[in-house]
């Protein structure tokens, strides 16, 4: 680790924690400490209005509401606000922004109460610039109960609310018909392999939704694995890394005004027709340009209307609005992309892209093919590829890694490969290149995108607190690097750095933790190695 970059990270934080503003609020139920996010251009004389998001944490952020207001800050999507989250996004074009409340929960109670919700929203409609028809609640795990429990409680409360995303939720929910008429949008998010809270419980909350016929269809994503703690880093990921629209896309889009009766269709923009020379046998499809005049499209589907017999083609994010296939050969292909809005209207347009041989005595490049993205869980993976050449053949295939947050092994067998050490969470582009016979040779090349997702974790009883792993501490090992950066009325932060050696003897897997509290003391730092420390 580079200290240099431990400076910037701490300098990043520091600007953030300047736009998360402890804050607390009188209400029938006693004193609410909360936090209070503003995106840096927030301006009160504005003529746009904010939209809200209410985040609720999980059992273990629980406290006083004072001194013990940080902890409210290390729940899921509030770290990511630590880390430096801006809170702006873009759709249809425009800059939007949102004003976040944190609320803490008081250890007197087991699960979240309804009035720390109504208390957030009365304070923001007396003391920020929202837009009261986009109000949001979301939640994690406890906090995801929550957000089921007010927006189910009564029609009352659904009807302050364009819409709630609980992710990994516990299932507090009452009267599901309410959302439905109280026309609350919903978009879950559970792991499927859940062991802290079962995945049937949101299935069976969506589908109990949608029993009710609501104006818009409530949403659920599921995640093949990950678990109960590692959902909460997909669901509010930021930056599109994950899926298209990301929620926060989702909850601009989403407004009480919206009215079905007036809805209108989203409008598909498949981008301009193409021609391209098999000296390039890949090709990117564009419907950025794709909008829905009045709410938000949810959904962005590519397929192949029509194409020559390819076996390598390949669309390598059919559910994105912009994304690349390759594995073209010489001929005509119709590639179609659908958009679906929130009421569940639907939109299509085609896009020709004509593939053509190259002119008599330039080489036509291999086509490639360096197989399908994939997720796993494991630190190893063998690949298999494939390739074909219209005027001569094949060579020689190589591989090698062009992206990812650490460096693997590549061992190379012709046409496939083995891959060892993708032991860090995050996606790890893996290249395919085939050199034919000409000479010079002709390359064609093509990258498979493998995320490699947490392995399943150790799991903790959440709601009692207690582990039920039995720890064997000689194979354990913590290595922790800490940084205190202390100034007066300034957070600091602790950077722990250590590695756990799991009972089952797979690779130790590499974890960074930032945990960050106020304190009222003169700076200074402090820098040493801690070894055999255990901290659950």
């Amino acid at each position: 680790m580079k200290y240099p970059l431990l400076l910037v990270l701490v300098i990043n934080s520091l600007i953030t924690y300047a736009q998360l503003i402890p804050k607390s609020v009188n209400s029938n139920k006693g004193v609410i400490g909360f936090y209070e996010f503003r995106p840096s251009d927030y301006k009160a004389d504005s003529t746009y209005n904010y939209p809200l998001l209410i985040f609720l944490h999980g059992i273990g952020e629980r406290g006083n509401g004072s001194s013990e207001l940080h902890m409210a800050l290390n729940s899921s999507f509030a770290k990511m606000l630590v880390k430096g989250a801006t809170m702006k996004f873009m759709v249809n074009g425009r800059q939007h922004a949102f004003v976040v409340l944190i609320p803490q929960m008081s250890k007197n109670f087991e699960n979240w109460q309804n009035f720390y919700v109504d208390a957030m929203i009365d304070y923001a409609k007396k003391n920020l610039k929202i837009d009261t028809d986009k109000i949001f609640v979301s939640g994690w795990s406890l906090g995801g109960g929550g957000a089921w429990k007010y927006a189910t409680a009564s029609l009352e409360n659904a009807s302050k609310l364009a819409g709630i995303i609980p992710v990994s939720p516990a299932p507090d929910y009452t009267d599901l018909c309410n959302l439905a008429r109280g026309k609350v949008a919903v978009w879950a998010h559970h792991a499927r392999d859940d062991a802290s809270i079962p995945l049937h419980y949101t299935e069976d909350a969506i589908t109990g939704i949608n029993a009710c016929l609501p104006p818009i269809p409530a949403l659920i994503t599921y995640y093949p694995f990950g678990g109960h703690p590692y959902v909460a880093d997909r669901a509010y990921d930021t930056l599109n890394s994950i899926e298209y629209p990301n929620i926060f896309q989702w909850m601009i889009g989403t407004s009480r005004a919206n009215n079905p009766a007036n809805n209108r269709s989203p409008v598909a923009k498949a981008g301009n027709d193409t021609i391209i020379f098999l000296s390039a046998t890949t090709a990117v499809l564009n419907g950025s340009a794709s909008y829905d005049p009045n709410d938000v499209i949810v959904h962005y589907r590519w397929s192949v209307g029509s194409s020559p017999a390819s076996p390598e083609l390949n669309i390598h994010k059919p559910e994105f609005p912009v994304t690349e296939v390759s594995g073209l050969e010489a001929g005509n292909y119709v590639f179609s992309l659908t958009v679906k809005d929130q009421f569940g209207v639907t939109n299509s347009e085609d896009v020709n892209v004509k593939v053509m041989l190259p002119p008599v005595g330039k080489n036509a490049l291999p086509v490639v093919s360096a197989g399908p993205d994939i997720t796993i869980k494991e630190d190893t993976y063998y690949i298999t590829g494939s390739g074909r050449d219209f005027d001569g053949t094949i060579k020689s295939f190589r591989w090698r890694q062009v992206s990812g947050p650490v460096s693997v092994t590549v061992q190379e067998i012709g046409n496939a490969a083995a891959l060892w050490g993708i032991s860090e969470e995050g996606i790890y582009g893996i290249e395919l290149s085939a050199y034919d016979d000409h000479n010079p040779a002709g390359i064609g090349k093509d990258t498979v995108f493998i995320t490699r997702n947490p392995a399943s974790p150790v799991y903790f009883n959440y709601f009692s607190t207690e582990n039920p792993v039995t720890f064997d501490t000689d194979m354990i090992r913590y290595d922790i690097i800490a940084i205190f950066f202390m100034f007066s009325s300034l957070p600091s932060l602790i950077f722990n750095v250590f590695t756990i050696k799991k009972l089952s003897g797979k690779k130790s897997t590499h974890v960074l933790l930032i945990r960050s509290f106020c304190c009222f003391q003169t700076f200074f730092i402090l820098l040493g190695p801690l070894t055999q420390f255990l901290c659950i």
